[in-house]
């Protein structure tokens, strides 16, 4: 299979709760050649199974804990902060701030319909809400090749 251009993937930061399956899926797609991506950033809200699979698999991993911030508001400003410095190493991104509002807005949908009574946890639920969100939105938003 072909080399993929690195100027056309994807760069996700993937949200951890649990085992990080969500994430090992999400490499095994990226290492088959199946999704045009790379894992820019792994952050998690407590120490997990997945965190230690992350950095195993060399990813760059935060740890910010949502029970010792003070409120939901600066917890979201942390991520958003580890995300945006993420971001910056990618190169210029024209629709970012487009972005960042479709996966806030994406979030607090999946925050509205999640069932925690089902199996899996919020972090992989969120993070396919936002993959299939911006599966939509990206190329949409990408400029013509060419």
């Amino acid at each position: 299979m072909a080399k993929q251009d690195d100027t056309k993937k994807l760069r996700l930061g993937v949200l951890l709760s649990g085992g990080g399956r969500t994430l090992v899926n999400i490499d095994q797609c990226v290492a088959a050649g199946k999704l045009a991506a790379e894992v820019a950033v792994v952050i998690a809200s407590r120490e997990c199974k997945g965190l230690q699979r992350s950095k195993d698999a060399g990813h760059d991993v935060h740890l910010v804990p949502y029970k010792q911030m003070p409120d939901t508001e600066t917890y979201s400003g942390e991520i958003c902060r580890i995300l945006d410095a993420a971001r910056r190493h990618a190169g210029p991104l024209a629709p970012w701030r487009m972005l960042a509002e479709e996966g806030k807005q994406t979030l607090a949908e999946a925050l509205d319909s999640f069932d925690y009574r089902k199996r899996g946890g919020f972090a992989s639920y969120a993070t396919w809400a936002l993959m299939r969100t911006f599966a939509r939105t990206v190329p949409e938003s990408s400029p013509p090749e060419g």
